[in-house]
């Protein structure tokens, strides 16, 4: 339900890309700080 949710919201947006990660939840865990570094680059360099 809440994935359905999300993808609505990004394809509202334009531009928007979605990123799922699975499992995640509303923490930032180290293990994926270069991933998100990494998207948040790729954005900003749109």
């Amino acid at each position: 339900m809440r994935t359905v949710c999300v993808k609505d919201t990004a394809d509202t947006i334009p531009g928007a890309r979605l990123l799922l990660v699975p499992g995640m939840g509303h923490d930032l865990p180290p293990e994926l700080f270069d991933l998100f570094a990494d998207t948040v680059e790729g954005v900003a360099r749109r």
